[in-house]
């Protein structure tokens, strides 16, 4: 799906800001890490933890907790993903 048209418009920023502190921000790939570590400074989020889509695969979520956990509003989840997204969220306290 073509999300071009969301370019610019302030979803992410707004999604930054209503995160709780300290929530985990995931972004579609390790090029966009970057970009939204800078973005989340700029708007005075440097404890969102911000890390790309494949940190659901990597397991190392299990047995932790998070203050929140918030996926960029670009990114478009495999069935696989979500299962794992929601497992994840499962550890929000």
């Amino acid at each position: 799906m073509d999300r071009s048209h969301d370019l610019g418009t302030g979803r992410t920023t707004r999604q930054m800001r209503a995160a709780k502190r300290d929530s985990v921000f995931i972004v579609g790939n390790r090029n966009m890490v970057d970009y939204a570590r800078r973005l989340a400074e700029g708007i005075g989020r440097d404890d969102l933890k911000i890390v790309a889509l494949n940190w659901l695969e990597q397991d190392n979520w299990l047995g932790r907790t998070f203050s929140g956990i918030v996926i960029d509003h670009d990114l478009e989840l495999t069935p696989r993903q979500q299962e794992l997204f929601d497992m994840a969220m499962r550890q929000v306290r």
